[in-house]
């Protein structure tokens, strides 16, 4: 049993199990129950998982996860609860959105989520000083209209046009028409 290793800090393991007779759905209870370790790498071949159970708060002196190629299709609020995570990666799964709160994770220096399936993203990804996100998806979670850096304020003034006439679009009744001129 994965017990006898209770005072492990560092685990990585990769899963090559796949297909219908597979057992492994979800994390195994024992790997919960380790609650000395910081670092967690999982990594599979094949969609396992599908979903991450909410006890991975359990594991709450991880400063490392790592969950990839896992099939995850979601991620539940009770990751944002692990206080010392720094550093997760989440790529290769199936993920369509992520716990709104991601980004606020007080000791969240590292988050990269590549290759994934997301249709929404938090705006607390901006916080996240080293995102790794596929370029197309930050338009998800980033504020991406144009805001001038020049500080001075903009004189509306400039854009009234009654006061340029030789700027003016000709109205329809003074339009010049173009007409055949019979030969």
């Amino acid at each position: 049993s994965i017990l006898a290793f209770k005072h492990l800090e560092r685990l990585g393991l990769g899963l090559a199990m796949s297909g219908p007779n597979c057992a492994f759905r979800q994390l195994p209870p024992g790997l919960l129950d380790l609650e000395q370790r910081h670092t967690l790498y999982l990594h599979s071949f094949a969609d396992v998982l599908g979903e991450l159970s909410p006890d991975i708060a359990k594991l709450h002196r991880l400063e490392e996860l790592g969950l990839t190629s896992l099939g995850l299709t979601s991620i539940p609020d009770a990751l944002t609860t692990l206080e010392r995570l720094d550093t997760l990666n989440l790529d290769y799964n199936r993920l369509i959105a992520l716990p709104g709160r991601i980004g606020e994770m007080p000791a969240m220096r590292e988050l990269s989520i590549e290759g994934n399936r997301f249709v929404w993203l938090p705006a607390s990804l901006s916080k996240v000083p080293k995102l790794k996100i596929d370029h197309g998806k930050r338009a998800l979670f980033a504020d991406v209209r144009y805001r001038s850096q020049n500080p001075a304020p903009i004189d509306e003034t400039l854009f009234d046009l009654s006061r340029h006439p030789e700027l003016h679009a000709p109205s329809h009744a003074s339009s010049t028409r173009f007409r055949k001129t019979p030969s």
